[in-house]
């Protein structure tokens, strides 16, 4: 989760939603800036966020002592249908199918 005290507010990063954009855009306001972007192509994100990305918000806010309340809380989903089309890799399963099959 990405915390900025100044601006009261709490990203709750949900994988394949653009996170890593949004984490971009806010980086800048958010508690664990450093004043750049991490150069690493993969995983810069991670340097952000105050606990895990793509935990979910329950295990976040059970894990957390000090959870910011009162701080504007969000997250960002995805049609569920669009995000299992984007998690497919054609290389690994060939049919789109047999990738679902599999992830039943």
């Amino acid at each position: 989760m990405l915390v900025s005290d100044s601006h009261k507010f709490v990203f709750h990063h949900v994988p394949k939603t653009a996170g890593s954009s949004i984490t971009a855009a806010l980086a800048p306001y958010c508690n664990m800036w450093k004043g750049t972007l991490p150069e690493e192509k993969h995983g810069w994100q991670v340097k952000l966020h105050r606990i895990g990305m793509h935990l979910p918000v329950r295990e976040v806010m059970d894990s957390v002592d000090d959870f910011p309340s009162g701080y504007f809380s969000f997250a960002f989903v995805r049609n569920p249908f669009d995000a299992v089309v984007s998690a497919w890799n054609p290389t690994k399963f060939k049919y789109f199918d047999e990738f679902v099959d599999h992830q039943i």
